[in-house]
């Protein structure tokens, strides 16, 4: 089932996409961690609800971030809309939730207009919060804790004493591979990182037909979830050429012309076990 995008949508699709290189590329450029893992689809959503409550200048440089263009206001939100319910329905197999909420304090004067707009098409939870209370930090990092099945539990170390408001992006994923690793055939081996160091281990492994392809730069394989609609789409570098450097060439428009060059193939797959956590300051 793919999501019906009213006429006109489907350039802020592209967008999107264009946005999610831009904020990976800014964001490894910045972070001083070598393993960058992001959401763009929940900054993307952050902005689009501040989007609605800005006006002049601030208004402008979000359209640009986000790169909006060719769409009135109206349309802008009803693609999130469409988007934020599209992807929760999209696969029963895979369990995914898309949680937005704005918390503002107690007394501050905020447009119920502004409201409203992030209520109807952001399905956003909206209260007003006494900030000076301890309570307060808890009952936002809880709401958290619950939209994510417990996975971030704290995004909030503190209230700022001159935070006014908070908007909160959450977002949840799991997904089963359609073609699962066998445990039993996982074993510890070195991995070459991007500074060339190597580092141990667990490399999971599978033989199968998988989407995959290759040019001069690197390989290209598309391990999909649940019934399909999702997928991992893994990039691996050719021997000399680093991570950075393939990202430094990819947009929205060569990342579909990749993606629309892939093709059923069998493939040997090793892919090495890991987990990230990271917290990113992205003002």
């Amino acid at each position: 089932g793919d999501i019906q995008l009213k006429v006109g949508m489907q350039q802020k699709v592209t967008q999107d996409n264009d946005f999610a290189f831009d904020l990976l590329r800014q964001t490894i450029a910045e972070a001083n961690d070598p393993n960058v893992f992001i959401s763009p689809l929940s900054m993307s959503m952050a902005l689009g609800m501040a989007w609605n409550g800005a006006a002049g200048v601030t208004k402008d440089e979000i359209a640009q971030a986000l790169r909006l263009d060719g769409l009135t206001d109206d349309e802008v939100n009803e693609y999130y809309k469409i988007i934020r319910e599209g992807l929760l329905s999209v696969d029963p197999k895979t369990r995914l939730s898309i949680a937005n909420s704005i918390w503002y304090r107690d007394g501050f004067p905020v447009k119920d207009s502004f409201l409203k707009v992030n209520k109807n098409f952001f399905n956003a939870e909206v209260r007003s919060l006494d900030f000076s209370k301890p309570s307060a930090l808890k009952t936002i990092n809880d709401w958290c804790a619950a939209a994510t099945q417990n996975r971030i539990k704290e995004p909030l170390d503190q209230i700022s004493a001159d935070a006014m408001l908070y908007l909160i992006n959450a977002i949840y994923f799991k997904g089963s591979w359609v073609k699962q690793f066998d445990k039993t055939k996982t074993y510890s081996t070195d991995f070459r990182a991007e500074a060339g160091e190597n580092t141990q281990v667990n490399m999971m492994v599978q033989k199968d037909s998988f989407l995959y392809a290759e040019d001069e730069r690197a390989q290209y394989l598309d391990m999909p979830y649940g019934n399909k609609a999702f997928s991992m789409t893994v990039i691996l570098p050719k021997d000399g050429i680093s991570t950075s450097q393939v990202l430094e060439e990819m947009d929205a428009e060569s990342f579909s012309q990749v993606y629309a060059s892939l093709r059923s193939q069998t493939v040997n797959v090793y892919f090495p076990r890991f987990k990230v956590e990271q917290k990113f300051e992205l003002k």
